[in-house]
């Protein structure tokens, strides 16, 4: 189940990549908001200024600017030793595989079944994690002397997880051990039906696991209660890679290592596109694999097309590449289309192959932007902006993109949101949240309601009947309401205040040393105080504009700055203000050159 972090690809700014001053594309403008909406918007977030740093601590890091390591100081790396491991995350020994439930029944098994040349299926699922899982594990099992049966299901017609009709199939194919891959764990009358068929099914996945678990030969899941594993929040392309290494280094030694090394570019894929916190494992797991995809030459043909038709280049790629890039490309089959067209990509060896269904992907990430955009406009219309979650739907919502849409209102308004589509026989649902409201513990409240449900406590996805969507509106905002109350919306958590003076290349580079960001490791938030607002535009779309480039300056020095999705506070900006911002290096995609830019996360009158 993903969370999205599609919310400003390559693309809402025009072709592109970032903003674009030569005006918007003519659309219909964004609805008005209500004031009882606005109250849980993002200006209204609480600011937390952030701690003193101890001299004595910076003194320690005498070669880092000393921005980076008031950054490393907030983000409670106190002790010197903690820091330095952070800042080579390459380095950082993996946690051992042994220690992951049932991993030992899972190698055993499936070491059997290739030395016996029995049938293995493989069934991933639709989004990055579950494709980059299924195409990093099937190369395992042929490397170790397998043919794997590889089976996906689609969005629009099977929907998320194991179902009874994708096992009947398996079962009629011979299958005698199935492998689920980022989906399984609340399959258990599936996995039943599976073993009643004599299937031995191994579910590897991350997600929640609910009080009934599936009666599985094993189930891979460091969420598990029962879990010694020291880390529970990898992906499962992650728990895949740790699975198929261990499994290489039994039935197939020579091809280990190598492949150890190869299969990280997939692993970074699936865990920065899946949003899984990339601190710990992850953070050594993704800084590997980005290394990978960074090498001037060789990798997978596929990567290397997609890169090329996206406008990415070895060198510059990056955790925000991917989940802002990358990412939405090799999902959008799965939203608009079939999976296996990113699974063909990622393992194809065919260079004509490889342009070809990498072309395929970026246009169909075009129509996905181009939808997505539409329904925000009708939910930002259809949004009852007085209640606690925000809730909207029907059956003009595309299935492919209410995910999307319901990341978009969280970052819009700063609460949780669940977009519905609504099918002539089910009503099918995606939710996301805000710190402080856990959408799958909530969803578990209401299972009595649902058909079927799953997630993690930031993001999950539901299914229910027509008739019972009443009474799950009513009971999900109760329980939010519950949770949230009159609480402030989730606080910006300030990791250093900053002159423009020090807004500089040089800064930038350093504050790549505390890469990979994303999810629990979030690029570090600056605060600068009493600037002057030298231009003012609404750009991007839909028209009038619908995120805010500004020109800031201190009266010495310039800086560009971006705030997206908030285009419509251009009018009450005052002429000097407190801003609060990423500072990135933008590659400027006419001619190649880096731009120096403050990303907006909010905006106030000076103090």
């Amino acid at each position: 189940m993903q969370q999205e972090q599609e919310s400003h690809d390559s693309g809402n700014l025009g072709r592109g990549d970032g903003e674009t001053w030569r005006g918007a594309v003519p659309a219909s403008p964004r609805p008005s908001v209500s004031a009882s909406s606005r109250r849980y918007g993002a200006a209204l977030r609480p600011w937390v200024p952030p701690k003193p740093v101890p001299p004595a601590f910076l003194a320690l890091f005498p070669e880092l600017p000393g921005v980076v390591a008031a950054v490393l100081y907030q983000r409670g790396l106190g002790d010197a030793a903690a820091a330095r491991t952070f800042l080579a995350p390459q380095a950082a020994p993996l946690h051992d595989t042994a220690l992951l439930p049932d991993i030992a029944p899972a190698l055993d098994r499936l070491a059997a079944a290739v030395r016996a040349a029995e049938r293995i299926a493989l069934y991933g699922d639709y989004d990055v994690d579950g494709v980059t899982s299924l195409a990093l594990f099937g190369e395992a099992l042929r490397l170790a002397g397998a043919e794997p049966l590889v089976a996906l299901p689609r969005r629009d017609r099977e929907g998320y997880g194991l179902h009874m009709s994708a096992v009947t199939a398996l079962a009629e194919q011979g299958t005698r051990v199935l492998v689920t891959l980022d989906h399984g764990v609340g399959a258990a009358a599936e996995v039943a039906e599976a073993r009643r068929r004599g299937i031995d099914v191994i579910v590897l996945d991350h997600h929640e696991v609910p009080p009934r678990m599936p009666p599985a030969l094993a189930l891979i899941d460091p969420k598990r209660a029962d879990s010694r594993y020291p880390f529970r929040d990898l992906a499962s392309v992650g728990l895949a890679y740790k699975l198929a290494t261990a499994l290489l280094e039994r039935a197939a030694p020579a091809a280990a290592a190598a492949f150890a090394d190869r299969a990280l570019d997939l692993v970074a894929l699936g865990t920065v596109a899946d949003v899984a916190p990339l601190v710990d494992e992850n953070r050594g797991l993704v800084a590997r694999g980005l290394a990978g995809l960074n090498a001037p030459a060789g990798g997978r043909v596929g990567l290397r097309a997609l890169c090329a038709v996206a406008g990415v280049w070895p060198g510059r790629i990056r955790a925000r590449t991917v989940s802002h890039t990358l990412g939405p490309r090799l999902n959008a089959a799965g939203r608009l289309d079939d999976a296996r067209l990113s699974f063909d990509l990622l393992t194809t060896q065919d260079t004509a192959q490889a342009e070809h269904l990498a072309r395929a992907l970026d246009e169909l990430n075009r129509e996905r932007q181009a939808l997505t955009e539409q329904l925000l406009v009708q939910a930002e219309r259809d949004l009852d902006g007085g209640l606690p979650l925000a809730l909207v739907g029907g059956p003009d919502y595309h299935l492919g993109v209410i995910g999307i849409v319901a990341a978009r209102l969280v970052d819009r308004w700063a609460r949780p949101a669940v977009v519905l589509h609504h099918g002539a026989a089910e009503v099918r649902g995606s939710a996301r949240s805000v710190e402080g409201f856990d959408v799958a513990w909530a969803l578990r409240q209401c299972a009595h309601l649902l058909t079927r449900n799953g997630g993690h406590e930031r993001a999950a996805g539901f299914a229910l009947a027509p008739e019972q969507l009443g009474p799950f509106q009513h009971a999900l905002q109760a329980l939010a309401r519950e949770r949230l109350g009159d609480k402030a919306a989730p606080p910006w958590r300030i990791d250093a205040e900053v002159r423009m003076a020090e807004l500089t290349f040089e800064l930038a580079r350093a504050l790549d040393l505390l890469e990979p960001f994303g999810e629990g490791n979030p690029p570090p938030l600056l605060l600068l105080r009493r600037v002057r607002v030298g231009e003012r535009r609404r750009v991007g779309r839909p028209a009038p504009g619908a995120h805010l480039a500004l020109l800031l300056t201190d009266g010495r020095r310039r800086l560009r700055a971006i705030g997206f999705d908030m285009g419509e506070r251009i009018g009450a900006l005052p002429d000097v203000l407190d801003a609060l911002g990423y500072l990135e290096l933008r590659e400027l995609p006419r001619d190649g050159t880096l731009e120096l830019r403050l990303r907006l996360c909010d905006l106030r009158p000076a103090a």
